[in-house]
């Protein structure tokens, strides 16, 4: 009992700590440490955060999370996300009701592919599908409640950096989580591009004046560009379903892919490479602050035995698996209205993951494909939807505005969470298949 009182202090305090606006990596070493000490002592705090700092350093894992943000921001920084909306908006511009933004929709699902980063989507699509939908007249609710949700795609297509954080503190192939991603992350674009017509069909103003189409050569005009960076994203889906490359080796082709690209079709100069590898430094360095420190917190609840205690109290309660599941998954939906999904990610996978996996035998690929979809919903949810205020601020909307046409998309995600916990088969089929 004494145990959990300490941990929930310490809890406590590491909110405290994220509310003063202490980053989330230091917080979690000094949670831990004051935990371990409180438990076996200083000397022996100061060996366990030597020895992970040391042996996490070493995770051969942790180069894919450089070589896939390298790659992200390397063609964001060549201009290709311009091709990419220009492309998928002469194919669905004036074909459908609000073709606009459901090519949108469709061109952060292509860059999501590419990307792995959320917030990256729904910053860059805001700069460029808001000016383009105002012109015809699109209401604001439409153009940035779809940029903000589409956004959240990059956290369920391969190369999500949430399923690579996930794959490294659960110990779960990086590769077969890619792959389970793909049919739950295709449901959602097609669920998303329904909502839209519905919205469409119902209240037909939100679009504005009517848009003409383009014409096919117009549209394989526009398609040109795209077709290298498409081979790149199907050699590393592909060398991952059949066995050909790691996840790791996948990030470094697709990083040198995107640097070649870049250059010989997009003309990228030295100071565009460079800032590239500069920001993919700043956002590595955060993040294996953030997992080495999530390693050392999780250490400590290991020794306090607190997982073990959890499983035995949902044994006593006679909970189901699935019961503790809705529990688990209203907890994450909770955090993510306030928290990024790194830090729910790392602050929660040390008791959750076992409780689920060890303790009830879910299968941990369905388990992290569950939890990313949750917390992909976090992304856009009131009162502190990230993608929101993200996509609002690149373009100076009032995010309660993006919030009103955000919300609309939450429904479809949480009826295909619900298909995805009844029909494991959704995420298990395709990794079941692979080499």
């Amino acid at each position: 009992m004494s145990s959990i009182l300490t941990v929930l202090a310490l809890l406590l305090v590491m909110v405290l700590l994220l509310i003063l606006g202490v980053p989330i990596g230091y917080t979690f070493f000094f949670v831990g440490f004051v935990g371990i000490t409180l438990h076996l002592g200083v000397f022996q705090a100061f060996s366990l955060m030597r020895e992970t700092v040391y042996g996490e350093t070493q995770n051969y894992l942790l180069a894919t999370i450089p070589m896939f943000v390298l790659m992200a921001i390397v063609l964001d920084e060549s201009g290709i996300l311009k091709d990419i909306f220009d492309a998928m908006d002469s194919w669905t511009k004036g074909v459908f009701p609000g073709g606009l933004a459901i090519g949108t929709t469709f061109a952060n699902g292509a860059f999501a592919a590419m990307s792995g980063s959320s917030t990256a989507g729904a910053a860059a699509f805001a700069k460029i599908a808001h000016p383009n939908m105002k012109r015809f007249g699109y209401d604001d609710r439409l153009t940035m409640g779809t940029i903000a949700a589409s956004g959240t795609f990059a956290m369920m297509f391969p190369p999500s950096i949430a399923l690579i954080i996930y794959g490294i503190l659960t110990e779960t192939s990086i590769g077969q989580l890619f792959i389970a991603g793909m049919i739950p992350g295709i449901l959602t674009a097609l669920a998303y591009v329904i909502i839209i017509l519905a919205w469409v069909k119902l209240n037909p103003s939100v679009t504005g004046e009517a848009v003409e189409t383009d014409s096919w050569s117009r549209r394989l005009e526009l398609s040109k560009p795209l077709f290298p960076a498409l081979l790149l994203i199907i050699f590393i889906l592909g060398g991952l379903y059949f066995g050909v490359v790691t996840a790791v080796e996948a990030g470094a082709f697709g990083a040198a892919g995107a640097i070649i690209l870049s250059v010989v079709l997009y003309d990228m100069r030295l100071d565009g490479l460079l800032r590239a590898i500069n920001e993919t430094l700043r956002i590595t360095a955060f993040i294996f602050i953030v997992i080495i420190g999530a390693m050392f917190f999780s250490r400590y609840i290991a020794i306090t035995g607190l997982v073990t205690d959890l499983i035995q109290l949902v044994t006593a309660l006679n909970i189901g698996k699935y019961q503790l599941l809705a529990i688990i998954i209203l907890c994450y939906l909770f955090l993510g209205m306030f928290m990024n999904q790194i830090a729910i990610l790392v602050l929660t996978l040390p008791i959750t993951y076992p409780t689920m996996v060890d303790g009830f035998g879910m299968h941990p690929l369905l388990f992290g494909i569950v939890i990313i979809k949750t917390v992909e919903i976090g992304m856009v949810t009131p009162p502190l939807g990230l993608n929101v205020y993200v996509a609002s601020s690149s373009v100076d909307i009032d995010p309660w505005v993006t919030f009103k046409g955000a919300v609309r998309f939450i429904v479809p995600d949480l009826l295909i969470l619900i298909l995805l916990v009844a029909f494991p088969v959704l995420v298990l089929y395709l990794p079941g298949l692979m080499f």
